[in-house]
């Protein structure tokens, strides 16, 4: 007999470990602020709703049904090998995002281990991770690592190995997540924050790119599509109540993206980085990270966490939300008491340290 999930919690749990991620965690947040704030959520919702959650419940029911791997499950029903190939991106799909997931766990892993030890150093932590990042054999030990732990929760079983694991580490996330949420509601002027973050933008409702981010957002965010729903569905008691599971599923994961992007904007934004800066920092996995690293620490204004790096002129795909956020520049000035005049990444460079100002 095929072993099947402990109860319904235990795989609802599973499920919704394997849809929060980098989607929620990182992605959100800035998604939320290039494409207009609060009418972005409302659009994303609606995706939610009428698109990924009907999806999700068709792949949890085809994985109930055949009750096989996945490239099985949608070659089972017709017969027809043609079928295969579907599968067959799914399973693909799958191994590419873990190509660069288990990177970035690996890096994870070793912060948390670095943070348990008392390693970690607040002060020196850009240069620690390049040095890190920089080293041909640390980062692969920690991938391995990751890997490793990962091999034996999966060799466990379904019930004593992932959703046991589920059922200590999604509680223990979603805590985490809202202590610090909290932590970020606490600091001075987060109202400011969540205005930058949440204030909509109604003009956005004429870009076709908000409908198209919005659908991106919940496709990435709740995971459908890459074979793991009707994975695990195919290991579900056969009469588990597959609408509220999806429900239930969605709701978690779209909670867990909106507290966190209460850690992203308040902790970022009102710990010296200007709402430009802020914005740009958000895109830095995908476009300005190398051009960070290109910024000499001279132009960073003042000593320790909160010292705020100068402004510099945002791409197209950002100047939209850089218009909302520049009634809170025009109000306001850098943490050295000067008015932001920097434009460019080159004026940034010949930008002189506060001391000399």
């Amino acid at each position: 007999m095929t072993e099947q999930w402990g109860s319904r919690i235990g795989f609802v749990l599973a499920t919704l470990g394997s849809a929060v991620g980098l989607g929620n965690i990182w992605r959100f947040a800035f998604v939320t602020g290039e494409n207009g704030g609060g009418v972005f959520i409302l659009v994303y919702l609606l995706a939610v709703a009428t698109l990924a959650a009907p999806l999700m419940l068709a792949e949890f029911v085809v994985g109930a049904r055949v009750r096989a791997d996945i490239v099985g499950a949608f070659t089972a029903p017709s017969g027809a090998r043609r079928w295969r190939a579907v599968g067959g991106l799914m399973l693909l799909g799958s191994f590419v995002v873990l190509s660069y997931y288990v990177v970035v766990a690996g890096w994870a892993l070793k912060y948390f281990v670095d943070a348990a030890m008392r390693f970690a150093r607040p002060q020196t932590a850009y240069a620690d991770f390049d040095a890190f990042i920089a080293s041909p054999a640390e980062p692969v030990a920690w991938q391995l690592a990751f890997l490793a732990v990962t091999t034996l929760v999966v060799a466990a079983g379904v019930r004593r190995g992932i959703e046991l694991a589920s059922r200590w580490l999604v509680p223990l996330l979603g805590v985490l997540v809202v202590a610090l949420a909290a932590h970020g509601m606490a600091m001075p002027g987060a109202r400011q924050a969540l205005d930058f973050l949440f204030a909509p933008d109604w003009s956005r409702l004429a870009d076709p790119k908000l409908y198209i981010a919005a659908l991106g957002q919940a496709f990435f965010s709740v995971g459908v599509g890459f074979g793991v729903l009707a994975t695990y569905a195919s290991y579900a008691a056969p009469r588990q109540r597959w609408t509220q599971s999806t429900a239930w599923v969605c709701i978690g994961d779209t909670s867990f993206a909106l507290v966190a992007s209460l850690i992203a904007f308040p902790a970022v934004l009102l710990g010296g980085l200007t709402e430009i800066a802020v914005v740009e920092a958000l895109e830095g996995f995908r476009r300005a990270t190398n051009a960070l690293h290109d910024i000499s620490f001279d132009t960073i204004c003042g000593a320790g966490p909160n010292g705020a790096i100068v402004h510099y002129r945002a791409s197209p795909a950002t100047e939209r939300v850089l218009d909302r956020a520049r009634h809170h520049e025009r109000a306001s000035t850098d943490s050295c008491g000067y008015p932001p005049p920097v434009a460019s990444w080159s004026d940034a460079k010949n930008e002189a340290p506060c001391a000399a100002r």
